[in-house]
Protein backbone atom coordinates (compact mmCIF):
# COMPACT_ATOMS: atom_id res chain seq x y z
CA UNK A 1 0.00 0.00 0.00
CA UNK A 2 3.03 2.82 0.95
CA UNK A 3 4.36 1.28 -2.27
CA UNK A 4 1.84 2.29 -4.46
CA UNK A 5 1.06 5.50 -2.71
CA UNK A 6 4.86 6.65 -3.09
CA UNK A 7 4.65 5.73 -6.64
CA UNK A 8 1.29 7.82 -6.92
CA UNK A 9 2.79 10.92 -5.19
CA UNK A 10 6.43 10.88 -7.63
CA UNK A 11 4.15 10.27 -10.79
CA UNK A 12 1.91 13.74 -9.12
CA UNK A 13 5.41 15.32 -8.66
CA UNK A 14 6.93 14.94 -12.18
CA UNK A 15 3.25 15.94 -13.95
CA UNK A 16 3.49 18.85 -12.11
CA UNK A 17 7.06 19.68 -13.41
CA UNK A 18 7.10 18.54 -16.59
CA UNK A 19 3.72 20.03 -17.70
CA UNK A 20 3.48 23.66 -16.63
CA UNK A 21 -0.52 23.53 -17.43
CA UNK A 22 -1.33 26.82 -16.11
CA UNK A 23 0.58 28.54 -18.22
CA UNK A 24 -0.92 27.07 -21.27
CA UNK A 25 -4.57 27.41 -19.25
CA UNK A 26 -4.29 31.37 -19.05
CA UNK A 27 -5.65 33.74 -21.63
CA UNK A 28 -3.69 35.83 -23.72
CA UNK A 29 -5.22 38.48 -21.80
CA UNK A 30 -4.00 37.29 -18.31
CA UNK A 31 -0.93 36.89 -19.94
CA UNK A 32 -0.34 40.24 -20.70
CA UNK A 33 -1.93 41.54 -17.52
CA UNK A 34 0.64 39.65 -15.51
CA UNK A 35 3.25 41.12 -17.90
CA UNK A 36 2.38 44.94 -17.72
CA UNK A 37 2.08 44.46 -13.91
CA UNK A 38 5.07 42.28 -13.22
CA UNK A 39 7.19 42.93 -15.92
CA UNK A 40 9.15 40.55 -17.90
CA UNK A 41 11.85 40.24 -20.24
CA UNK A 42 12.49 39.14 -24.13
CA UNK A 43 13.05 35.70 -22.64
CA UNK A 44 9.64 35.50 -20.84
CA UNK A 45 7.41 36.79 -23.38
CA UNK A 46 9.13 34.56 -26.07
CA UNK A 47 8.46 31.84 -23.88
CA UNK A 48 4.71 32.64 -23.08
CA UNK A 49 4.09 33.78 -26.54
CA UNK A 50 6.87 32.53 -29.04
CA UNK A 51 8.50 33.97 -31.82
CA UNK A 52 6.72 37.14 -33.11
CA UNK A 53 5.07 37.80 -35.95
CA UNK A 54 6.96 40.92 -37.01
CA UNK A 55 9.89 42.54 -35.12
CA UNK A 56 11.17 46.04 -35.10
CA UNK A 57 14.53 47.16 -34.24
CA UNK A 58 15.30 50.62 -33.56
CA UNK A 59 18.93 52.56 -33.61
CA UNK A 60 18.56 53.21 -29.67
CA UNK A 61 18.44 48.58 -29.43
CA UNK A 62 14.49 48.91 -28.34
CA UNK A 63 12.24 46.51 -29.72
CA UNK A 64 8.59 46.06 -30.93
CA UNK A 65 7.29 42.57 -30.93
CA UNK A 66 4.24 42.03 -32.73
CA UNK A 67 2.17 38.78 -32.12
CA UNK A 68 -1.01 38.42 -35.10
CA UNK A 69 -4.20 36.92 -34.82
CA UNK A 70 -4.41 36.19 -31.18
CA UNK A 71 -7.55 35.54 -28.46
CA UNK A 72 -10.44 36.90 -31.15
CA UNK A 73 -8.08 38.16 -33.44
CA UNK A 74 -6.74 40.99 -31.65
CA UNK A 75 -2.86 41.63 -32.06
CA UNK A 76 -0.19 42.24 -29.09
CA UNK A 77 2.11 44.57 -29.22
CA UNK A 78 5.23 44.38 -26.70
CA UNK A 79 7.83 47.53 -26.69
CA UNK A 80 10.96 46.26 -24.84
CA UNK A 81 13.75 48.90 -23.98
CA UNK A 82 17.27 48.59 -24.72
CA UNK A 83 17.65 47.14 -21.66
CA UNK A 84 15.27 44.45 -23.07
CA UNK A 85 12.72 44.78 -20.75
CA UNK A 86 8.74 45.29 -21.37
CA UNK A 87 8.21 49.05 -21.33
CA UNK A 88 4.76 48.83 -22.89
CA UNK A 89 1.93 46.30 -23.93
CA UNK A 90 -0.78 46.80 -25.89
CA UNK A 91 -3.88 44.80 -26.98
CA UNK A 92 -5.23 46.34 -30.33
CA UNK A 93 -8.62 45.08 -31.52
CA UNK A 94 -8.91 43.55 -35.03
CA UNK A 95 -10.06 46.42 -37.57
CA UNK A 96 -13.51 47.07 -38.58
CA UNK A 97 -15.18 45.29 -35.47
CA UNK A 98 -17.71 47.77 -33.45
CA UNK A 99 -15.86 48.17 -29.89
CA UNK A 100 -19.19 49.51 -28.41
CA UNK A 101 -21.66 46.28 -28.64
Amino acid sequence: MKKILIVLVCLVLVGCGLCPAYMRSQSDYMKVSNIAIGGASKSRVKMMFGEPDSKEVYEDKSEKWIYKNREDNKTIVFLFTPSGAVGLTQIIPPEGVEQNK
